[in-house]
């Protein structure tokens, strides 16, 4: 199609396809055909339709090149001034103005309007100004100024006049119909392109659920992560103070005050289970933020209190809204009285080793409890090693005190056997001695016989 192109918006390329059939219907249709009627009524005037002719064409050639504005402008102005001019001829002046002047008039300025769009309405307004202007300044001045000698009663008294006005009127008919076309079509598309920029908002809704979920599902695999890095660097951490070399002691001091500040608890408690077949309680090794020595001694029995509970049960206690007084009759934590105790056993292969108590103002969060839980395993493996290890110490010491007594004795069997040997020596040596005096005596008791 002449003057379109593919990167121009649907609007301009619709109007330029109208330009191209307003031209051609109105050249082929009504400015043909009163070329001849022209040529056999009023031959002089011929060149009027023939000029329209040309210069409707001459738009086509303008959209050739893409000069669609100029085209249409032209256009506009066209099928409206040449008419008048043409009227001017065959209106005598001082004569009144044709009828059919004014509907072909009214008719012919329907067609800025099927030229243009409502966002190019600066082209229509200036096409109105021109047509009003030569409407009011210059029918007049044309009328006074372009004066023949021609028979103009074919128009006036005969049926010209009248085809003229079935004319005018039918053009002004099709052209309210093409606006009303157009309108309806403006309707539709804008229908359409409201239903789509429905679709396309409710997918863009549906779009920004989807990512506000995958969001809340990274955020949410961000904060679990977050969680074990922060249980995994706890554990780490954990396990360096354990393996630290240091004694026992000061161990769980250490370990007791790092729990504290990692977890922001306000105090914290470590009990231990006591291997005593009579007597089997938990002892209170190590604490945080006490201020009251007489605790570090503190012995709970099994059933006894939160702490107590917990080794029989097995099983983490989480208490909330801690009532005034609870804490030092049941929890073993003292005369204060935080919001939260949290009591955790500390267990592996089913066997509890010890029992951690913390208390704080703020909460503690469930991967808190997981990580306490966690930690307890790894803190009653090492429990039970160290109680193995200091086991097998005593009994490594035990037995090397008793080989030391066993080779102190040998040493002084030794020193006895050889003063048993000794003796026996002398006795010996004695017992010759004496045999050989008993010999002498003998030798000299015969002598003595002898003699006698």
């Amino acid at each position: 199609m002449l003057g379109v192109k593919e990167e121009y918006p649907r609007y301009l390329s619709s109007k330029i396809r109208v330009t191209n059939a307003l031209v051609l219907s109105i050249v082929f249709f009504i400015v043909i055909p009163y070329i001849g009627i022209t040529y056999i009524f009023f031959r002089p005037l011929t060149f009027l339709p023939i000029v329209c002719s040309i210069l409707g064409l001459l738009t086509l050639v303008l959209n050739r090149f893409y000069l669609t504005n100029l085209s249409r402008f032209i256009f506009g102005l066209l099928p409206l001034s040449l008419p008048l001019i043409y009227f001017a001829y065959l209106t005598p002046p001082g004569s009144p103005k044709l009828l059919e002047m004014y509907v072909i008039s009214i008719a012919f300025s329907i067609i800025p309007f099927l030229l243009f769009d409502i966002r190019e309405r600066l082209y229509v307004v200036i096409n109105a100004i021109i047509i009003v202007m030569f409407f009011v300044f210059g029918l007049d001045s044309l009328n006074s100024s372009l004066v023949m000698d021609i028979d103009a009663s074919v128009v006036t008294d005969g049926f010209l006049g009248t085809v003229n006005i079935f004319m005018g009127i039918a053009l002004i008919i099709v052209g309210v119909l093409i606006l009303s076309y157009q309108n309806y079509k403006s309707e539709v598309k804008t229908a359409d392109i409201l239903e789509k920029m429905d679709k396309q908002t409710e997918e863009v809704r549906k779009s920004e659920n989807e990512l506000k979920e995958k969001i809340g599902e990274i955020e949410n695999t961000r904060e679990q992560e977050n969680k074990r890095s922060w249980a995994s660097q706890g554990l780490a951490e954990i396990s360096t103070i354990l393996r630290a070399e240091q004694d026992t002691q000061a161990l769980y001091d250490s370990l007791i005050s790092y729990l504290a500040t990692y977890l922001g608890a306000n105090q914290c408690a470590l009990f231990l289970v006591q291997d005593d077949e009579d007597n089997p309680h938990l002892l209170m090794q190590a604490t945080y933020a006490y201020s009251r020595k007489k605790f570090l001694d503190k012995v709970i029995q099994p059933g006894q209190g939160i702490v107590g509970q917990a080794y029989l049960e097995k099983e983490t206690v989480y208490l909330k809204d801690v009532p005034d007084g609870y804490l030092s009759i049941t929890s073993g934590m003292g005369e204060s009285t935080p919001s939260e105790i949290l009591v955790v056993p500390l267990i592996v292969n089913e066997e509890v080793a010890g029992v951690l108590e913390m208390a704080s103002f703020s909460v503690f969060e469930d991967h808190q409890r997981a990580f306490l839980e966690q930690m307890g395993e790894t803190v009653a493996s090492f429990v039970n090693i160290n109680r193995i290890n200091q086991k097998t110490k005593f009994f490594l010491e035990e037995a090397q005190q008793q080989t030391e007594e066993m080779r102190a004795q040998e040493e002084e069997m030794r020193q006895n056997m050889e003063e048993l040997s000794a003796i026996q020596e002398e006795m010996a040596r004695k017992e010759q001695e004496y045999l050989s005096q008993i010999e002498d005596l003998k030798a000299a008791l015969g002598q003595t016989e002898e003699v006698s």
